[in-house]
């Protein structure tokens, strides 16, 4: 955060969380909530003119097994749903990324895994950012 309050940005797009829904740490969607409203806080007070778009998580793919699923039940796509409801009622632009590759099921063929996008997925995150980037 350091790094990015130094550079003083006019314009911040944010995607953060994802990483937040492991084993590891079992943290629920209004803990990762508050985290990001924290770190989002932060950068609005150095930066007060910094405008903020922040983006939604993206769903995952349970139905490709991999090292990103085994831990099912931990990182579902109603968890991350629930995380993104917290996220659209901050005080920042939100951007739906999770609608561009969710309609009832993952649209597998922009995934690499059941986690990260490919080449084709990031092009339409890229996408939507610069709309929001022009209209916001």
């Amino acid at each position: 955060i350091p790094d990015v309050i130094r550079q003083k940005p006019k314009r911040l797009v944010y995607l953060a969380g994802t990483n937040d829904f492991n084993e590891y740490n079992k943290r629920l969607p209004l803990a990762i909530a508050t985290t990001i409203q924290e770190t989002l806080a932060m950068i609005q007070k150095a930066c007060p003119d910094c405008d903020i778009i922040l983006c939604s998580l993206l769903p995952c793919d349970h139905t490709h097994i991999d090292m990103h699923t085994m831990n099912r039940g931990i990182r579902t796509n109603e968890m991350i749903q629930a995380l993104n409801t917290l996220l659209s009622q901050l005080p920042y632009h939100y951007l739906d990324l999770f609608s561009l590759f969710y309609d009832g099921q993952v649209a597998r063929r922009y995934y690499v895994d059941s986690l990260h996008v490919n080449e084709e997925g990031y092009a339409l995150i890229a996408e939507k950012i610069k709309e929001a980037l022009i209209s916001y």
